[in-house]
């Protein structure tokens, strides 16, 4: 049994909520076969599969080179040793 899996055996045992319901949003939602794979699954357990529209998944991956191209377009630079925290707040960064 995978997580999505626990999940939803978790959900349907009503140890964590009522609802029947199944989201999934971001990234991982872009992703066509799993999509498929989780209403196939959700649709042979009872749940309602839900995801955006493809257009609206995506990762943060856009929003990264949008504030790195405007540190760049401001002149701020950085050496390929400068860290890169996981979790930075884009507030704190100084341009």
């Amino acid at each position: 049994m995978d997580l999505s899996e626990y999940k939803i055996a978790v959900i349907g045992a009503g140890s964590w909520g009522t609802g029947k319901n199944f989201v999934v949003a971001g990234g991982v939602a872009a992703n066509k076969t799993l999509r498929a794979a989780l209403t196939d699954y959700c649709e042979r357990r009872g749940f309602h599969f839900h995801a955006p529209p493809l257009k609206y998944c995506t990762d943060n991956g856009v929003m990264i080179a949008q504030a790195g191209l405007e540190r760049f377009a401001a002149g701020v630079r950085s050496g390929l040793d400068h860290p890169a925290p996981a979790r930075q707040n884009l507030k704190e960064i100084k341009i």
